[in-house]
């Protein structure tokens, strides 16, 4: 019981991690392309 509560633990963690990279590599790419097509439009 404990192996199994210690592998969600850590399933959740790492998953949540996956999840916070996954939307900072959007933002950033967001935000990159936004600036690109600012700088086109300016």
């Amino acid at each position: 019981m404990r192996i199994t509560v210690a592998c969600q633990i850590i399933l959740c963690c790492s998953f949540g991690l996956m999840v916070l990279f996954f939307f900072r590599v959007y933002a950033i790419m967001h935000l990159m392309s936004f600036h690109r097509y600012y700088n086109c439009i300016g």
